[in-house]
């Protein structure tokens, strides 16, 4: 944001001369002041600690709470749940079959491999003999956050990456498989008209929980606030010692008909810049047919 807010002509039309400037104004004062680069090694290592502290103790500025086997209401919440344990009555009429193929909006998550500056997150589910596979296509930054940058990042078209899931005979429970990591997959709570999904994902490693994910998605882009709540308040009993919580659910900004993101020109210098590096080949990572 600072390099797109500098003023004056640019560099092949991409980066100011005024923040090349003063990028190599303060690289010539660390370098000849050994107290000013102590300084500024010290402040970023004690942000950047203080940044990881918070998330561990589940406090703010953190994006999201990090705890390992967090504390909700007083009490240890330990390890990953019995998929029976946090599933509501709606699930016994889900069918992967009928239900869970096609394309799904992302609008609340919980899970910090995500970055809360993303933007119209979308997962697309293709069913397979086995199970199905996983397409997200997440973007960022939003306009919201970085309004000077937004339209100039290389993601601004998406990236993409997959994973799968393999179903059993245990019904509305699969195993999905990525990363270098196995993982289960609880379908938690769906509407009666199953456009609305809620689902979680758990990691264990020795009686101690170590990732903890939550999907609110619907087949609609976009979703009220009063849509939000009644999905909250159907699972806050079984997920909220989790991070089901409103203050720990990330609301995932949509591009609308009229907003700045619908109006985006990909024309743009940085973005012919990201092509020609083939930018948008490296960031698709999803799995060809």
């Amino acid at each position: 944001e600072f390099m797109h807010a500098s003023p004056g002509p640019r560099l092949a039309g991409l980066i100011p001369f005024s923040f090349i400037l003063v990028i190599g104004l303060a690289g010539v004062a660390l370098f000849q002041w050994d107290r000013m680069r102590q300084l500024a090694v010290s402040s970023t290592l004690a942000l950047l600690l203080a940044y990881i502290g918070a998330g561990l103790d589940g406090n703010m500025p953190a994006d999201y709470n990090l705890q390992l086997d967090d504390a909700f209401k007083g009490q240890i919440v330990k390890g990953c749940p019995a998929p029976e344990s946090i599933q509501t009555a709606s699930v016994q009429s889900f069918s992967y079959a009928k239900d869970y193929g096609g394309r799904w909006y992302w609008h609340e998550v919980h899970d910090w491999t995500q970055f809360h500056q993303m933007y119209d997150n979308t997962l697309d589910i293709l069913l397979t003999p086995k199970g199905y596979i996983n397409t997200l296509t997440i973007k960022g930054p939003s306009p919201d956050s970085a309004p000077l940058s937004w339209d100039k990042s290389p993601l601004l078209n998406g990236i993409r990456y997959s994973w799968q899931g393999s179903t059993s005979d245990k019904k509305s429970v699969s195993m999905e498989s990525g990363f270098g990591v196995s993982f289960p997959n609880y379908i938690v709570d769906v509407s009666p008209n199953a456009q609305e999904l809620v689902q979680f994902q758990c990691i264990e490693v020795g009686g101690v929980r170590m990732y903890e994910g939550i999907d609110f998605m619907s087949r609609s882009h976009e979703m009220s606030e009063a849509q939000l709540d009644a999905m909250h308040a159907r699972v806050a009993k079984q997920l909220n010692p989790y991070g089901a919580s409103s203050e720990q659910m990330h609301r995932i900004q949509r591009s609308t008909t009229g907003s700045s993101a619908s109006k985006t020109t990909t024309n743009n210098e940085w973005q012919k810049l990201w092509k020609a590096l083939q930018i948008d080949h490296y960031l698709d990572q999803s799995l060809k047919d």
